[in-house]
């Protein structure tokens, strides 16, 4: 009779345990809605203002939340809007975003052949601008740092992601604003 009673009782604490692996919490003050998020990985806690288009993210590590991932301002459509910093488990700076400025700079310690990346990036804002003038490049195109870099074996990183290989082909997209409101 024991041994039934234990084992039931150790299939239930290990259903709950897998289970207990994402949690979401909803708070709601006069001013924002608030919503955390746990899983395995990340604990996200997110802050969506009321009266404003803003919404603030924060994402740390769970296996120590003192340890930052990322966090900054969205727009409640999601799209990331000022400064965004990026960290490993170990507090290194992998980069740092300017959503506003279009701006990406990666720590080049940690970042192996990103040089061939910048390079590449170059050849194709050269390709823009003579097919379609500096000054429609300057005005009307915007590099988002949505790129991908590849090797014979795939996929090997992308502007953001480290890159393990060397790449030899890239996968550069850019944004054409057709009006200064879009």
């Amino acid at each position: 009779m024991n041994s039934k009673f234990l084992l039931t009782f150790f299939i239930l604490i290990s259903g709950l345990s897998v289970f207990g692996q994402f949690s979401r919490e909803n708070i709601s003050t006069d001013s924002s809605e608030i919503e955390i998020i746990r899983n395995s990985v990340y604990h996200i806690y997110q802050e969506n203002f009321k009266d404003k288009d803003s919404v603030w993210r924060s994402i740390h590590f769970i296996k120590d939340t003192t340890r930052l991932n990322t966090e900054g301002w969205a727009k409640k459509s999601g799209q990331r809007i000022g400064i965004w910093k990026e960290f490993n488990f170990d507090k290194q700076l992998l980069f740092t975003r300017d959503y506003d400025n279009a701006i990406c700079d990666v720590n080049r310690k940690l970042f192996p052949h990103h040089e061939i990346l910048d390079r590449m990036k170059k050849k194709a804002d050269s390709l823009i601008i003579s097919n379609y003038s500096q000054e429609f490049f300057d005005s009307q195109v915007r590099f988002n740092f949505n790129c991908s870099a590849y090797d014979k074996d795939g996929y090997v990183g992308s502007w953001t992601e480290p890159m393990k290989r060397k790449p030899t082909e890239f996968l550069f997209r850019y944004q054409v604003r057709l009006k200064n409101s879009d």
